[in-house]
């Protein structure tokens, strides 16, 4: 591959996605837009995906063989309290992103969200239905529809609580904002009535990039492959960090009264992307272990 264009690469995800890319790419290009970034090798451009405009003049001065949209707006309660802010960015830029790729015969991978699917069973499957609970659910699967409709070779791979370490800015994600809570002697209370399958940026990166090597099209399920709780989560990372367990405190989301409702169970089944390329994708505390072992 000639030209690798990862749009998001300020986020968690998309700094690991860069880096990797590099070793399957001759030219890296990432994007950002409130997050400027320097990395070694990395080609980093300032891009508003809601500007169809920009977007296409970005597209035509790079020309990417391959393009992966891992950005978009992910606080499933700001998305409920902004629903426009939420269209613009998941859906409005998801559509100007694969009009491009379309008109410029770039393929694409468009990561999405476990959040598609309402949580009533868990295990889910590529081929089962979505149906969304939230605004933040309802936007990224209105951004796969408009992908596999607009981009005839495109991927869409869904992942679910993304985690690790952030080296490009001081946002947190679930793991790091559990271990920092615990570390600093605070008690934690995280939901044990919401079951999950997280996925360790690191290694998704890696599954993408693969899925990006092949000829695969249509949806994917890359999360990792560990079925838990929020609070059973809480747990392993105190084992896994030598922390003191007894700080993380179970709690039922009814409680908590948060603005979006959250699907109880949307764990994903990746058996599908484990047996078409031979991989087995790691379970939580292993995941962990690297962590640590990377600090």
């Amino acid at each position: 591959m000639k030209t690798l264009l990862v749009v998001g690469a300020s986020g968690l995800l998309g700094q690991h996605l860069v880096r990797k890319g590099r070793e399957v790419s001759r030219r890296v290009v990432g994007t950002y837009f409130n997050n400027p970034f320097q990395m070694q090798g990395i080609e980093a451009r300032k891009l508003d995906v809601t500007s169809k405009e920009s977007v296409l003049e970005l597209f035509e001065k790079e020309h990417p063989d391959f393009a992966i949209l891992s950005s978009g707006l992910t606080g499933v309660d700001y998305c409920e309290e902004h629903p426009e802010e939420a269209t613009a960015l998941n859906e409005t830029g998801a559509s100007n992103i694969a009009t491009a790729c379309e008109s410029s015969g770039t393929r694409l991978l468009y990561v999405s969200t476990d959040y598609v699917f309402d949580g009533e069973r868990g295990d889910y499957k590529e081929e089962d239905d979505p149906n969304p609970v939230n605004i933040y659910g309802r936007t990224k699967l209105e951004g796969e529809r408009v992908v596999l409709q607009t981009v005839s070779d495109s991927i869409v791979a869904r992942v679910c609580v993304i985690y690790g370490w952030n080296t490009v800015t001081s946002k947190q994600n679930f793991v790091t904002w559990v271990l920092k809570k615990i570390e600093s002697g605070e008690t934690v209370e995280l939901f044990e009535d919401q079951v999950v399958t997280p996925t360790y940026a690191h290694e998704a990166a890696e599954v993408l990039l693969k899925l990006v090597e092949t000829e695969a099209t249509g949806i994917y399920h890359a999360s990792g492959s560990q079925k838990v709780s929020r609070f059973d989560i809480g747990k392993l990372i105190a084992e896994a960090f030598d922390l003191d367990p007894e700080r993380v405190l179970p709690v039922e989301m009814e409680r908590v009264g948060l603005p979006a409702k959250r699907p109880r169970d949307s764990s994903l089944n990746v058996r599908k992307i484990e047996e078409e390329f031979n991989i087995t994708m790691r379970p939580l505390h292993l995941s962990l272990k690297h962590m640590r072992e990377n600090r």
